[in-house]
């Protein structure tokens, strides 16, 4: 998919509903009641009347979740005062992070054994 707006990453399609809330758990947001029923609601702070709310939509398959992703993302880096870039970068490397073994690691163990 091509995106009209050339600041639009096109790497937002690769963001999967469940690492939008990792993201968000990760940073301290708490689940709260949604409305809606294909959306999961997360809030910035336990104070509700100051908080600020998003809603991750839960269906990546709708014709409209990458505008809703695009539309989170923003939001998210204005919460935060942060570039989307950043808080895009953040999302995608958080979910490669664990499974990531590039092996750098052990190249320095092994480096460190010839040694």
């Amino acid at each position: 998919m091509k995106f009209r707006n050339p600041w639009i990453d096109p790497r937002v399609l690769q963001v999967k509903p469940a690492d939008a809330e990792a993201y968000l758990l990760e940073r301290g947001w708490v689940r709260v009641k949604s409305a809606h029923q294909n959306k999961h609601a997360f809030a910035n702070s336990a104070n509700e009347t100051s908080a600020s709310v998003v809603q991750v939509a839960q269906l990546d398959q709708a014709s409209d979740f990458p505008q809703r992703m695009i539309e989170l993302i923003g939001d998210l880096a204005t919460i935060e005062n942060r570039y989307a870039g950043d808080v895009l970068n953040d999302i995608l490397l958080a979910t490669k992070a664990p499974n990531a073994g590039n092996g750098a690691a052990q190249t320095q163990t092994a480096q460190g054994a010839a040694s």
